[in-house]
């Protein structure tokens, strides 16, 4: 039987605000009218609220940053060294930290960066991943014989301390944003040496040819690696020989990757799978189509619920029911499934919850084998009834990354 695993963090809302599940698309009813509806507990706080999303209690999976960053990019480090996040932010000519600007540069009438002059904008002003490159090809030289950074994508990076310690204090740049750069840089253990890192960073990007046209552009430069998040790389269980098969799972989070990796599980392209708000729902179906188990994560509803966009929620459950949901019911004598969806509230990420969501989350199981009828519908209504049960969300979704017995 065919197993489909669906997280869609923080799809419902607060029963005064406006929903997106009511009334859901065709095959998304089809299947709740002959399931069975649970409610879930707020996830709780930790470092890696994603572990539930893998059927594990996250208050036993405790993963820093750095380390899911490392095991998202690939990298395999000697045992004793520290993994760090690094992110690539901005430093003023004040000396302040600010968060660099990837995309969004801007353009005059032409097509071009205002005040250049006419002619080839793409040679004078080169897009961002070159930008990255000529970073990255810099970034080499503050390779040592302890540190070592590691290009990933974007701003998000990692750093490896060789035989380093974690008895030090790092923050997050986005609690450094504002202050003088180096106010907020590392503190403890190994503090001279990744504060020297930091500030000799800035003294070599700040010299860039790319970062003097971006200065140029309005743009900030991409002139500041910043390290946080340290950990060592943790003894995580081997999901598919603790449970009898491997997951595919599909997601456009680098932690999930990471955390994927960590487990022993197989995680698709994250970039493929969808850009900022939109889903390769095409990608989804094949994914779905060609595993016998896999998982499907939908971050981007989490970033809809923020701005308020139910409409927006509205069309992304309307293409997961056509695009997904539909064609498993066509198929399903061919090939029976088992689907379960969990929208988990509380800590489902590591940033706040929208304002609009619920603090209690839903979650549906159905089996095309044994398809029952179902009394409950699949929303907000449902969050104050007492015969609906509770469950953790990691609960509810274990039975969807069993093999067969």
């Amino acid at each position: 039987m065919r197993r489909v695993s669906i997280v869609i963090p923080y799809l419902s809302t607060h029963p005064d605000h406006e929903s997106a599940m009511r009334p859901l698309p065709d095959a998304l009813r089809h299947v709740v009218e002959g399931g069975s509806v649970c409610k879930l507990a707020p996830l709780p706080a930790g470092a890696t609220p994603e572990a539930a999303f893998l059927a594990l209690d996250p208050h036993t999976v405790q993963v820093a940053p750095g380390p899911l960053t490392v095991a998202a990019l690939g990298h395999h480090p000697p045992e004793r060294s520290v993994h760090f996040h690094l992110t690539l932010c901005s430093v003023d000519a004040a000396g302040t930290l600010q968060p660099a600007q990837l995309e969004g540069r801007p353009l005059g009438m032409e097509g071009r960066p205002p005040g250049r002059p006419a002619g080839d904008a793409q040679e004078r002003v080169p897009p961002w991943g070159r930008e990255l490159s000529a970073v990255f090809d810099a970034v080499e030289r503050l390779k040592t014989s302890t540190l070592t950074p590691l290009r990933g994508e974007d701003l998000d990076h990692a750093l490896v301390w060789e035989n380093g310690s974690t008895e030090n204090r790092t923050v997050p740049p986005s609690d450094a944003y504002g202050t003088p750069y180096l106010q907020n840089a590392p503190q403890g253990e190994g503090e001279a040496l990744l504060r020297r890192f930091i500030d000799d960073s800035v003294n070599l990007l700040n010299g860039l040819e790319a970062n003097h046209v971006r200065v140029e552009d309005g743009l900030t430069p991409l002139n500041c690696l910043w390290p946080w998040g340290q950990g060592f790389r943790p003894e995580l269980p081997n999901l598919p020989l603790r449970r009898g098969d491997v997951a595919r799972v599909e997601s456009g989070s680098m932690r999930m990757q990471g955390l994927c990796r960590l487990v022993g599980y197989a995680h698709g392209d994250r970039r493929a799978f969808g850009k900022r708000l939109q889903t390769d729902w095409d990608l989804v179906r094949r994914a779905v189509e060609s595993n016998r188990i896999s998982l499907i994560v939908l971050h981007s509803v989490e970033e809809m619920q923020r701005h308020r966009r139910t409409d927006e929620i509205a069309h992304a459950l309307e293409q997961l029911s056509a695009t997904v949901v539909a064609p498993l019911l066509a198929d399903r004598l061919e090939s029976p499934f088992e689907l379960r969806i969990a929208a988990p509230s509380g800590h489902a990420s590591v940033g706040g919850p929208p304002d609009t969501a619920a603090q209690t989350g839903l979650g549906l199981t159905f089996s095309s084998v044994s398809p029952g009828a179902g009394t409950a519908p699949l929303d907000e209504r449902v969050l104050d009834d007492a015969r609906v049960p509770t469950l953790h969300t990691w609960e509810h979704l274990h039975g969807g990354f069993l093999g067969e017995s």
